[in-house]
This record gives structure tokens, C-alpha cells and sequence, in this order.
């Protein structure tokens, strides 16, 4: 008994000391505010999701129209500097379809396949490139653009520090309008970023008279907003 009485006695001196100073010291008062940070961006990449979908008498027909387009997407991709580690196969998809007779029995009359792509351009300007590119081999679909940034983590952090510093004045305001000092900061969760971007504007260039070439797409990014929002909680301190 006289033991662990000695070893609790022991595990509560070790804890003190280990406790730092300005912890110890701060009482159990608290405020808790939220800090945002937003920042505007431009983008310098776009993830393209693009599809192929078409019909047959027989699965085998149908797949190996899929086959033959998707062989010339990953050829066309690669050929136009995407690396593989950029592009992925999002969905294949093969079912039989049916019409309804007049006694409301199903009959099969064939089979659909759905494929679809994505790839992540890092140069926007091969963007339209791309979709023209990809639509003059077969694809039927462009699902979505959607545009982003690469260094998504360098402005993360950044504007998270930016937020915990507003969140600290907005703390401080409140501590020293109760006649308080703002001490440490003792919680903070952060919310996921937000981002908020507008839809691409498509041009369509014009083909003079003396140009032999067909007219290519253009897609112009928009910029747009990243925020981060940091819940947080501060000790307050007497004054």
C-alpha cells in the first residue's frame, strides 16, 4: 500500500514539473473565436473528365468499338506530354438494353458501353488542345473542367497561420474589452479549404478566310477564392 502510494506520490511530482510555466499558470477562462483567411488564386492546372458512350447488337461488338476508342485515348494523351501518373480510366461500364412489347415483356435489343477518362493538364494552355484533340478521335462527351492549383498545400498552410493570427486579434479585443489578457491558445480545428471558382468561358476562335485550319476551343480560367476557417480556443489571463 505504503508503494503505490509512493508511485502515485512520484507520477504527480513528475507531472508538475513536466507541466510548462505558461500552461500552469493560465486559469481555466476561456474564448473561443473563429478565424477565417481567403485568398484569390489563379489556376495553373485543370482535371478533364471526358467520356465515350455508344450501342450494339452484341457485347462483343460494343466492346470492341470501347477498346479501340479508349486505345486512342491513352495514346493521344500520352502523345500530347500527359504523363500516365495523370490520367486515369474513371469508369467502364457495359449493360444490355431492352424495349418493352405490348404485353409489357422486355426484349433484349442490344448492349451500351459507357467509358470515361480524366487527366490533369498542368499547362493550361493545352487545354483546348486537349478537348479538340479528344473529341476528334471518338470521345462523344466532355463531362467537366475543373480548374486548381498545384501548390493547393503551400496556400493551405499559409492561409491557416493567416487565420489562427486573426482569430488571435479578434481574441485579444474581447479579452482586453473584459479587462483581460489573452493568454495561450489551447484548442484549434481546421476546417477543409474551400473553394470557390467560377465555370470556364469557352471561345471558339475564328477561322479567317485565308485559313485552311478548323476553328479551335479555347477555355480562359477565372480565378478564384481558397479559405480557410480555424475554430480556436484561447486561455485568457488576469490582468
Amino acid at each position: 500500500m505504503k508503494k503505490a502510494a509512493l508511485v502515485l506520490a512520484l507520477f504527480v511530482c513528475l507531472f508538475s514539473f513536466s507541466t510548462p510555466k505558461a500552461m500552469a499558470e493560465q486559469p481555466l477562462d476561456t474564448v473561443s473565436i473563429t478565424g477565417t483567411a481567403t485568398r484569390t488564386v489563379t489556376p495553373d492546372m485543370a482535371t478533364v473528365v471526358f467520356s465515350y458512350e455508344t450501342t450494339g447488337d452484341t457485347v462483343e461488338a460494343v466492346r470492341q468499338q470501347g477498346a479501340s476508342v479508349s486505345n486512342k485515348v491513352i495514346a493521344k494523351l500520352v502523345a500530347l506530354g500527359i504523363p500516365r501518373q495523370d490520367m486515369a480510366t474513371t469508369r467502364y461500364h457495359v449493360a444490355p438494353t431492352y424495349t418493352y412489347e405490348r404485353n409489357g415483356r422486355q426484349k433484349l435489343s442490344g448492349y451500351r458501353l459507357y467509358a470515361s477518362w480524366s487527366a490533369k493538364v498542368k499547362e493550361l494552355n493545352q487545354l483546348g488542345t486537349l478537348v479538340d484533340e479528344m473529341l476528334g478521335i471518338g470521345v462523344n462527351r466532355v463531362e467537366s473542367i475543373t480548374y486548381g492549383v498545384q501548390q493547393e498545400d503551400v496556400y493551405r498552410r499559409q492561409l491557416m497561420a493567416e487565420a489562427v493570427n486573426s482569430a488571435r486579434l479578434n481574441a485579444q479585443a474581447i479579452a482586453n474589452a473584459g479587462g483581460r489578457g489573452l493568454g495561450v491558445l489551447r484548442q484549434a480545428s481546421v476546417s477543409q479549404a474551400n473553394f470557390t471558382m467560377a465555370s470556364p468561358r469557352v471561345l471558339m476562335m475564328a477561322k479567317s478566310a485565308n485559313e485552311d485550319a478548323t476553328a479551335r476551343t479555347e477555355l480562359v480560367p477565372k480565378p478564384f477564392d481558397i479559405s480557410v476557417t480555424v475554430n480556436t480556443v484561447f486561455a485568457m489571463t488576469l490582468e
